[in-house]
């Protein structure tokens, strides 16, 4: 029992020696893609930051042009309605006589 104890022992050390050389190697990558995972997430973030912007000046160009038809479309509307009721008036006015 005593020779099976002691490989019993040496597989536990063993494995844990592996887990310890796994643990630094792991370590190692985390140090070396970090700086870079760090940078990436930056650019992304001010991509994002660039594109929001962007979107916000579209939606106000967009508004800006919307309401310039409209207004035009309003005037139109306005002078139209405006005559409309100039010539029923004098329609009016003439059956009146």
């Amino acid at each position: 029992m005593g020779e099976a104890l002691h490989v019993i022992l040496r597989e536990i050390k063993q494995g844990q020696k592996m887990m310890s050389d796994m643990n630094e190697r792991l370590m190692n990558v985390e140090q070396k893609l970090m700086p870079e995972l760090n940078g990436k997430l930056l650019n992304i973030d001010t991509t994002v930051n660039r594109i929001e912007a962007a979107q916000t000046e579209d939606v106000i160009g967009l508004l800006k042009t919307r309401r310039k038809y409209t207004d035009t479309e309003f005037d139109y509307l306005h002078s139209r309605l405006t005559h409309m009721d100039k010539r029923l008036y004098q329609l009016e006015k003439r059956d009146g006589r």
